[in-house]
């Protein structure tokens, strides 16, 4: 039956790694992309569609209201590129025009991109309170020149990536992109999550969270109180070695009572890399299979244990991605 999964997989790319994972596990999948502060969306469409996209974007933006006369207008200023356009607006329509949002609309190689960041602008002059703290403090009064350089260069780096497709160069992957290296050091958090009616699992690689004292295993303790407090067991634990990568891994079960009062089976699969030692080229990796609400009816733990090692064995390094 497990083999029988694995007949059809899908070869995924996120940050500098790729992985397969059953076509027939993944009824739904959804992902979050942050670089240097900056969200990315992703969606391939065709050219017209973009365009009217970005018609729709700027005319709901100019017909915003504002909540204070002089928080208007609401749409501040639209940035023209050759693929595309940056909107600078207000945040929201109770908010101060000082909370402001750029928000990038691009298409390249056949793929719209929705990039956006928080910014904070105090330059008008009646901000000039306000002015005259920051300047005591040598803060800037405005993130807009910033902000708006590095959503530029990140755009400048951003390519459309065909489904299926793996680089074959230095930088990350992200959902239908790929993002090349210029040499500097980037704050990344990328994650996926695979959904189907039994469980989910999802794949977290962050480089912005601060190295851990202890790891996985090494906090064996406090997740065995857990454990006993609801009656959990361990399936599986320890260190392990896939494709060179060295990680910790927890296979946790149980049972819980469900709104009709009977017991059904809990999974917490828990896969980690690099807790220790987090640094811009080495994230921490997190790995997670739950069932949450969902009720696991069509496998067993030794199958469920089996679709884990399978997935687990084929998450590796993408060569040249360094």
């Amino acid at each position: 039956m497990i083999n029988t999964l694995f007949n059809e997989t899908a070869t995924y790319c996120l940050g500098r790694y790729t992985f397969e994972y059953p076509q027939a596990l993944t009824q739904e999948l959804s992902s979050i992309t942050t670089i240097d502060e900056i969200t990315i969306e992703s969606k391939p469409i065709y050219p017209p569609a973009f365009k009217h996209r970005i018609e729709l974007k700027e005319t709901e933006l100019i017909n915003k209201r504002v909540s204070e006369a002089s928080d208007a207008p609401f749409l501040k200023e639209v940035i023209r590129l050759d693929n595309g356009v940056i909107f600078d607006h207000n945040e929201d329509y109770n908010k101060p025009d000082a909370a402001r949002v750029l928000e990038a609309h691009v298409y390249i190689d056949g793929v719209a991109f929705i990039m956006s960041t928080q910014i904070e602008d105090i330059s008008n002059s009646k901000y000039k309170d306000e002015q005259a703290v920051y300047e005591k403090h040598n803060w800037p009064i405005t993130e807009k020149p910033q902000k708006l350089a590095a959503m530029k260069s990140l755009i400048s780096r951003l390519q459309g990536r065909p489904k299926g497709e793996i680089p074959t160069t230095k930088g990350i992957c992200i959902p239908n992109g790929f993002i090349a290296d210029d040499g500097g050091k980037h704050k990344e958090k990328l994650s996926m999550l695979f959904k189907n009616n039994q469980f989910v699992w999802a794949i977290v690689l962050n480089n912005i969270v601060e190295s851990e004292n202890e790891s996985l295993l090494e906090r064996a303790s406090e997740i065995n109180r857990v454990m006993r407090q609801h009656g959990a067991s361990t399936l599986k634990k320890g260190n392990l070695k896939y494709n060179d990568i060295f990680a910790e891994e927890w296979l946790i079960s149980g049972e819980e009572k469900n709104s009709n009062d009977t017991l059904d089976k809990y999974y917490r699969f828990q896969y980690n890399v690099n807790e220790k030692n987090v640094t811009y080229l080495t994230p921490l990796i997190e790995i997670l299979l739950h069932n949450s609400t969902r009720v696991v009816k069509d496998y067993s733990d030794d199958q469920m244990i089996k679709i884990w090692d399978r997935v687990l064995q084929s998450f590796k390094v993408r060569p040249h991605a360094f």
